[in-house]
């Protein structure tokens, strides 16, 4: 009951040196995950190809409210670039209760 078996998507990919890192939205393929709302996870690949876990399959970010009731996404939707020696990371939260119902930008 991986948080990202049932599918995965919007993959954001940027090459730091001779290593690639995938952050994605994941989706998960059982009821263990609280209301079944999409996390963030993040990937490594030496070749862009055969792609690994560095958390050991758990997301790196869940959602704002993870038991919020009827907030439809959850997270997702990442978007990466690496500048100067940090990775910059924005996503979509539709939990965080000032905005439910809307897309909640955040960048981290």
């Amino acid at each position: 009951t991986r948080f990202d078996g049932h599918f995965i998507c919007d993959p954001s990919v940027v090459k730091v040196g001779a290593k690639y890192y995938m952050y994605y939205s994941g989706y998960v393929d059982s009821v263990y995950w609280p209301n079944r709302l999409n996390r963030v996870g993040l990937r490594v690949s030496d070749d862009g190809i055969n792609w690994s876990s560095i958390t050991n399959n758990l997301p790196i970010l869940n959602p704002y409210n993870p038991s919020c009731q009827n907030c439809g996404y959850g997270i997702g939707q990442p978007s990466v670039i690496y500048l100067d020696g940090y990775f910059y990371l924005s996503v979509t939260d539709t939990t965080n209760p000032g905005i439910v119902g809307n897309d909640g930008q955040y960048a981290f």
